[in-house]
């Protein structure tokens, strides 16, 4: 969760940036439009990242893996919207990317856990008395 709450103040801090970028007079049309598309893509991630919070709060990990895939893909059309990779948003979209990685890994471990003990993800498992057996012995 923390690292979903820092991509989103990320997601945050690029978007204050694209916001203000698409308001200088001496930009170019076209990075002008980059910028807007990526605004768009931007309020999609943001959106992305509280659905993957609402989905990991409800103990849905999968359906967390999901929205942050979506919210990695709109960072990515961001960036293929915006020429050039030394601009801010490019270098800040790369923080980005690294803490919805770090979410992603972590979410699919858990659900890897869940699943090799033998419940659905996000259900709790109480140990039987099988498991306990060979430690009493």
């Amino acid at each position: 969760m923390i690292s979903l709450k820092v991509a989103s103040a990320n997601a945050t801090g690029i978007l204050t940036e694209v916001k203000l970028m698409i308001n200088d007079p001496d930009l170019n049309p076209g990075i002008q439009q980059g910028l807007a598309d990526c605004k768009a893509t931007l309020l999609d991630a943001e959106s992305q990242l509280e659905d993957t919070m609402a989905a990991l709060l409800s103990k849905s990990k999968q359906d967390a893996q999901v929205w942050l895939k979506a919210a990695l893909a709109a960072i990515d059309t961001c960036d293929a919207s915006i020429p050039g990779d030394d601009d801010i948003i490019s270098k800040q979209s790369v923080v980005f990317r690294q803490l919805c990685e770090i979410a992603v890994a972590i979410s699919k471990a858990m659900t890897k856990d869940s699943q090799a003990l033998g419940q659905a993800p996000g259900q709790a498992q109480v140990p039987s008395q099988q498991t306990f057996r060979p430690l009493l012995n």
